[in-house]
């Protein structure tokens, strides 16, 4: 896994590029709000500075947007408890405590003290901050003429200021040594009214609130914030941007060894067990909890895990790149696309246009994960078949990019822990290709017999993903889902039975009213549209199993007979059981469906809210004895609500299946697949029922 990230890496130009792979995006603003960027600007003027403020617009459209957050140099913020140096944040309270301090003691150490940057930040230190002895500082909000509003932001002003006077008495008495104790707790005190961000959060609010509302726009519209002095911006000035990479591969400065890279398998003379620490995001290996230590002793980590520099620099740009390029969700669910190119040696072509290969490779693989949503927009039926033509096309062509093998990361990220969740790997290009095409021919096929526009039945991974009931917060439950992507991509059969059970809870969690904490409470379902909801999902179902059996990727699938050509049942109802293949028994029970969703149709036009007969069904699982009983009320309920006279041809070949099997040992389904494919048939005759309807108001508007 390891060394597909860094081959990412290392094909993306880390000298030449690395600063803008470290950019990163914003989260997305609010529907129809604008996002801003303020700069906070300076200006020396008979020999004092003056404050006054700024803004701009940043893009929406993603390459200008990029373009826009390199400009300003936007490489995210610190975590943890790693000191912040960024001059463009996300968050004001940086800029308002000790950025500008940490980054000046920053230039000092390294000896860039005479340079641009390090001269305008000391005046902004100088003038405009409270700085203690140890470092740490203050934005003095009152220097600019913002009168303060928040009575705790006064109080601890008032506070700091005791603080400072007290030690500048102590101060003109460094000789005496109560006075050096007293200066030593009078910093600590103070250094804690600052420290524990209390006093640069309140600064903060009140600056941003003061700003928001002059420019008129919300707070939360403003997005970034960054410095200006004399018209120029901070993060422009030298050498701000070695700053930025020295800073991200600072495991590098200290506790180095000679060693293995445990990445590249190179002897090195400088090697980190450390390093790791550095990445803002991927961190699949722990290195500083001492349980994780080779015998429990910190310094184990030196055997434990160790990487080069060229090694980590790849990593690190991998790692932004990954994330702006390469991420995908699916509902809760989050995947990293990894790519590593085989017979590397032979493909000199490709090196140099490495992102374009990706990006080939992403399309494909987006194609697969939400097909739909990619054409949700797309109304006109001729506009989207064309679409739909080109991405096959695409699909299917290939280049140099199917040379790789692609790995599927799913992952759980939770501060600064990450998570692997699983993987999918060594999948082929042209699966996704096989995948993509399978699934066309099938939402054709289902338009056809079922109606709707064929993206309505369309298999993407997203759509599988509503297939499966997950319950929101359970930590394993991905691993069913992940069970099903793996045999799908990787062509390893899936359990039959598995798959019923899943289909078979799903209806359960729907006809019970009990969507509340899984992952189809996302959906926007009401009480009016979740029957239908669930009769398409039941139905998609089936055409997943069919694409199953077809690439025989089921195992535990009965051999029984199929239904005849010779049955007696209405056209539409014959060609999808020909169709799906269903064998007798299914076909018994879909045809039980069909006039369980009669009834339904009775009971409703007789005045019931609801549809008793589903009552009948148990969705835990229904023995052969149960679906006897069930077949005998049906008839009862036919009669009851007129129902007989349009149906009797169903019931009767409904029967004649069902009596080829007497006793129960006979009957080769089990309990769930009884339940499954009654509501298989009762979807369909749901869903016969909601087209024909479609068909009678078309024909009344004519």
């Amino acid at each position: 896994m390891l060394e597909a990230v860094t081959f990412i890496g290392k094909n993306l130009g880390v000298d030449e590029e690395m600063l803008s792979y470290l950019i990163e995006d914003l989260t997305s603003p609010k529907k129809d709000e604008k996002q801003y960027l303020v700069k906070l600007q300076f200006f020396e003027k008979g020999g004092k500075l003056e404050f006054n403020f700024d803004f701009e617009e940043i893009p929406e459209e993603d390459k200008s947007r990029k373009d826009f957050l390199l400009r300003w140099r936007f490489v995210g913020n610190a975590k943890g408890n790693i000191p912040q140096i960024f001059l463009t944040v996300s968050n004001l309270n940086y800029l308002m405590g000790s950025t500008l301090s940490n980054l000046y003691q920053t230039l000092l150490r390294r000896g860039r003290q005479n340079s641009e940057l390090a001269f305008s930040i000391y005046k902004l230190l100088k003038e405009y901050f409270i700085v203690l002895p140890n470092g740490e500082s203050l934005f003095d909000i009152r220097k600019i003429g913002f009168p303060l509003k928040d009575d705790k932001l006064k109080e601890n002003f008032n506070e700091l200021d005791k603080f400072l006077q007290q030690l500048e008495q102590y101060q003109k008495k460094q000789t005496d040594k109560k006075a050096q104790k007293e200066i030593k707790e009078v910093i600590k005190k103070a250094k804690n009214l600052i420290k524990d961000e209390e006093l640069p959060k309140l600064v903060a609010q009140e600056l941003s609130e003061g700003i928001a509302r002059k420019i008129g726009v919300k707070k939360g519209q403003i997005a970034l914030w960054t410095i200006v002095l004399n018209d120029k911006p901070l993060v422009n000035l030298p050498p701000y941007d070695k700053v930025i990479i020295e800073y991200r591969t600072e495991g590098f400065e200290k506790e180095v060894i000679e060693g293995y890279c445990s990445i590249c398998g190179e002897k090195k003379d400088r090697v980190s067990p450390t390093a790791f620490k550095r990445l803002q995001f991927f961190k699949p290996y722990i290195t500083d909890k001492i349980g994780f230590a080779s015998e429990l002793d910190m310094k184990g980590f030196s055997r434990n895990f160790l990487i080069c520099e060229e090694c980590f620099n790849s990593l690190l740009v991998a790692e932004r790149y990954m994330l702006s390029n390469l991420r995908f969700g699916i509902g809760n669910l989050n995947f990293l696309l990894l790519p590593s190119f085989l017979l590397t040696h032979d493909l000199e072509e490709w090196k140099g246009d490495f992102s374009k290969l990706v990006e080939k490779l992403k399309k494909k693989t987006q194609n697969v994960v939400d097909f739909t949503g990619q054409v949700r927009n797309i109304t006109d039926e001729k506009e989207f078949e064309k679409e739909l033509r080109e991405m096959l096309k695409e699909m299917e062509e290939g280049g140099i990019e199917d040379r790789a093998l692609l790995t599927f990361l799913f992952y759980q990220k939770a501060q600064s822990e990450f998570r692997v969740l699983g993987l999918i790997e060594d999948v082929a290009p042209s699966r996704l290709y096989q995948i993509f095409r399978k699934s066309n021919q099938l939402s054709h096929i289902a338009s056809k017999l079922l109606g709707g526009n064929s993206k309505d039945w369309w298999l993407d991974l997203t759509k599988l993903y509503y297939l499966l009931p997950l319950k929101e917060g359970d930590k394993t439950g991905h691993k069913k889902l992940l069970y099903l992507y793996n045999g799908l991509l990787k062509r390893d059969p899936l359990d039959y039975d598995f798959l019923i059970t899943q289909f078979v809870t799903l209806a359960r969690i729907y006809l019970t009213d009990s969507l509340a904490g899984t992952n189809q409470e996302r959906r926007r379902i009401t009480s009016e549209n979740r029957e239908w909801i669930l009769s398409q999902e039941i139905l998609r179902a089936g055409f997943l199993i069919k694409l199953l059996q077809e690439e025989k990727l089921l195992k535990g699938v009965k051999n029984l007979p199929e239904v005849s050509e010779m049955m007696e049942v209405k056209p539409e109802i014959k060609d999808y059981l020909l169709e799906m293949k269903y064998t007798e028994p299914q076909a018994a029970l879909f045809l039980m469906g069909y006039l369980i969703s009669e009834v339904g149709k009775g009971q409703y036009s007789s005045g019931h809210k609801s549809k008793p007969i589903l009552d009948k069904i148990n969705y835990q699982g229904m023995s052969w004895q149960k679906v006897q009983q069930l077949s005998n009320l049906i008839f009862e309920k036919l009669r009851q609500y007129d129902k007989l006279r349009f149906n009797e041809q169903v019931y009767s070949e409904m029967k004649k299946l069902m009596d080829k099997y007497r006793g129960e040992k006979d009957w080769p389904l089990t309990s769930e697949e009884n339940v499954f494919y009654i509501l298989s048939g009762y979807a369909f005759g749901s869903r016969m029922s909601g087209k024909k309807e479609n068909l009678e108001e078309k024909e009344e508007e004519e």
